[in-house]
């Protein structure tokens, strides 16, 4: 398995939250249209507002898969691992229309020199299903520049209106994680913790394993 060198995001901008209590707010809403008569608190989320317990009540039982899926698909894409692209996308697949098919997708140059390969194509699907699902869940965040009174001076962030999209948009920076064993979030503890235990890795590596022999087989048999 082979993992694509991305470089992270180790300074992301602030996401910012309306709330309605204003000892939980770190500023002022006053960077959209029609605000000069409108008071509203905004508030930076942190790493404490994503545990899952809390996301349970940000995203209904229906809705969680998605979320769980589209942090598996980016993973998946970033490290190869085709057991989990096939998980992540089976995940996606029921809120994308355009879907892309992992194993369908066929790509050659004009002259037909030149073809992806099969793990080529369904990482390549991956990207375009990833891209297409985050542009879809980031398109009511803004790019906005407020005050922090804590540091008392004007800063750039992303405004998101809702928390959902507040959440979509951190997990897009890394700070969540999803388990390809088990499909539970958490914050890892480092930049390369993929897993929730040492015991889920080892046991997804057996799973992926069993994956690519069971793979090879039909391709044999199919020959």
């Amino acid at each position: 398995m082979r993992r694509i060198n991305v470089q992270p995001v180790t300074t992301p901008l602030p996401v910012l939250v309306e709330v309605d209590n204003f000892k939980e707010g770190d500023g002022r809403r006053t960077f959209l249209a029609g605000d000069l008569a409108k008071y509203s608190i905004v508030r930076v989320v942190r790493e404490g507002d994503l545990n899952e317990e809390r996301l349970r009540t940000i995203f209904s039982r229906r809705e969680l898969p998605l979320l769980v899926g589209a942090i598996q698909l980016k993973q998946a894409f970033i490290s190869g691992d085709e057991l989990a692209l096939h998980q992540s996308g089976e995940k996606v697949r029921p809120w994308m229309p355009d879907f892309v098919e992992l194993q369908d997708w066929r790509w050659k140059s004009a002259d037909g020199r030149i073809s992806i390969k099969s793990n080529g194509r369904k990482r390549y699907a991956a990207l375009l299903n990833y891209c297409r699902l985050m542009a879809d869940m980031f398109q009511s965040a803004r790019l906005v520049i407020w005050f922090s009174e804590q540091e008392r001076r004007l800063l750039p962030a992303l405004y998101c209106p809702d928390w959902k999209t507040a959440i979509f948009v951190m997990s897009f920076t890394g700070r969540l994680r999803v388990c390809p064993r088990c499909s539970n979030i958490f914050i890892p503890s480092a930049d390369n913790v993929d897993y929730c235990s040492p015991a889920h890795r080892e046991a997804h590596r057996v799973a992926r394993w069993r994956d690519r022999k069971a793979r090879e087989k039909t391709r044999k048999a199919a020959r």
